[in-house]
């Protein structure tokens, strides 16, 4: 959902922190650069980090690969082609910056992660363990 808003409405929204998820809309045409904060585990089961249908999601909803709107906003924010990189344990974190208006993107890849809030807490028994290296909320 946040990467339709950031679509459809850049013009009233600077910036954008998907938790995994990816951006899976046909037509996007933001009329200005927008912020993005990406998050996402490699053994995401539901929205799988390389694309496609994750074995457990819940829906039939044939996901992008991460680095697709990754690619799409690096380009649309005129950001650099290639990240700062620093790895951190099971975080590897990727910064596209400076970009244009003082935009940026970001994306924190959890090694081995799976379909959690970074930070968070297992909100019921069958779901995944969430990384406690990062907080996605403080970093938002």
């Amino acid at each position: 959902m946040s990467y339709r808003l950031a679509c459809e409405l850049a013009d009233q929204i600077a910036a954008i922190a998907p938790v995994a998820d990816t951006q899976n809309i046909d037509a996007c045409q933001p009329g200005q650069p927008v912020s993005v904060i990406h998050f996402h585990s490699t053994a995401d089961i539901h929205a799988s980090y390389d694309g496609g249908v994750g074995p457990k999601s819940l829906t039939t909803l044939n996901h992008t690969p991460v680095k697709d709107p990754i690619a799409f906003w690096v380009n649309r924010d005129g950001c650099p082609a290639h990240p700062a990189t620093e790895h951190s344990g099971y975080i590897i974190h990727d910064s596209y910056t400076p970009c244009q208006q003082g935009t940026g993107v970001e994306l924190y890849t959890i090694e081995g992660g799976g379909h959690a809030w970074p930070g968070g807490v297992v909100w019921q028994e069958s779901a995944d363990q969430p990384t406690q290296e990062i907080s996605a909320t403080a970093l938002i």
